[in-house]
């Protein structure tokens, strides 16, 4: 009885001290979701490195962020859940942050939900339709037109169709003078190479000295470089053209997060071969 009651006595403890580490995980990863709520989203991008610096075994402790209701909390579970190839629970989280009331919070899930198919290279077809298709239902539903506009940018990313051009056309000059909507189907239009569209708008918006103003300067140019090379022969040119598809590339993928990159390297290389 007595040998019993210290064996029982050993496993307590052994219980004890293996729930140890796996509680200072959780409240590791706590912790980054205080920081992330308390800023009321500015600390969103340094919360989800620090998330996904934790590694692949804190992925469910990481997934408890979900029953939070601060939603720029969800925004970064659901950035570290499709990271390791939960696509379809990152991408309801990021639904229901736009479905919420947020205005701000809606527009970035919008944009994470964008990045992330964007540069998903092991999507496969029935899979980019089948998001797509998501993506239309839930542009449809939205009541904020930055997140309409975002969603409808995924969706030609998917598709390269011409349905989520006129979609964003439509809000472009629906807008009115509603300007952050109408700069930011802009951009939109630019990165679908639609700058007919949109050029006016984006030429208003290259003379400010902002992020925003910075990539309508670059989309500009790189608009400039595209009718050059059209105009003149394929002979040798001063222009760096594989410099300026690396940008193009940036600028489709990566302009409006900021975990990966700094506006003023995009722009910069944006323009490197034709300053």
């Amino acid at each position: 009885m007595r040998r019993l009651s210290a064996s029982l006595a050993f496993l307590i403890l052994l219980a004890g001290s293996l729930s140890l580490p796996a509680q200072e995980a959780q409240e590791g990863v706590d912790r980054i979701f205080d920081r992330i709520e308390e800023s009321r989203g500015t600390a969103l991008w340094q919360g989800v490195r620090d998330l996904e610096g934790l590694g692949r075994g804190s992925v469910e402790s990481i997934r408890k962020g979900l029953t939070r209701a601060d939603a720029y909390v969800r925004i970064a579970v659901a950035k570290v859940l499709y990271s390791n190839e939960m696509r379809e629970d990152a991408l309801d989280a990021l639904a229901k942050v736009m479905e919420g009331k947020n205005p701000h919070a809606k527009k970035v899930a919008a944009d994470m939900a964008a990045s992330l198919v964007a540069s998903d290279t092991a999507l496969a077809g029935p899979d980019k339709q089948k998001i797509a298709a998501r993506f239309e239902k839930q542009a449809s539903e939205s009541d904020d037109v930055l997140a309409q506009i975002s969603l409808w940018r995924a969706v030609y990313g998917l598709t390269k169709g011409i349905k989520p051009v006129r979609e964003v056309r439509r809000l472009h000059d629906a807008a009115g003078n509603r300007r952050e909507a109408k700069e930011e189907a802009a951009l939109a239009l630019a990165e679908m190479d639609r700058y007919v569209d949109a050029e006016a708008t984006l030429q208003d918006l290259a003379k400010e000295p902002s992020e925003r103003g910075r990539m309508a300067k670059a989309y500009l140019k790189v608009n400039e470089l595209t009718k050059d090379i059209n105009r003149k022969p394929r002979t040798a040119t001063k222009y760096d053209f594989k410099t300026l598809e690396e940008a193009i590339d940036l600028l489709k993928a990566h302009y409006w997060d900021e975990s990966k990159i700094t506006l003023d390297k995009i722009v910069e290389s944006a323009v490197r071969g034709a300053a």
